[in-house]
């Protein structure tokens, strides 16, 4: 799932926000991982070894 979601993450990086404050940015963000993509990353490595 960690996995995953990093894939996922990363994937955002290619993608132009629709929503939400990134949205302002335009094709500026274009590069940069969603925020909020990231974070979950985060929290599932945190989870990952409580969780069989």
């Amino acid at each position: 799932a960690v996995r995953a979601a990093e894939a996922g993450a990363e994937a955002t990086a290619a993608m132009r926000p629709r929503l939400g404050r990134a949205s302002y940015l335009g094709d500026r963000a274009i590069g940069v991982p969603d925020a909020g993509a990231a974070a979950a990353v985060i929290w599932l490595r945190a989870l990952s070894p409580f969780v069989r």
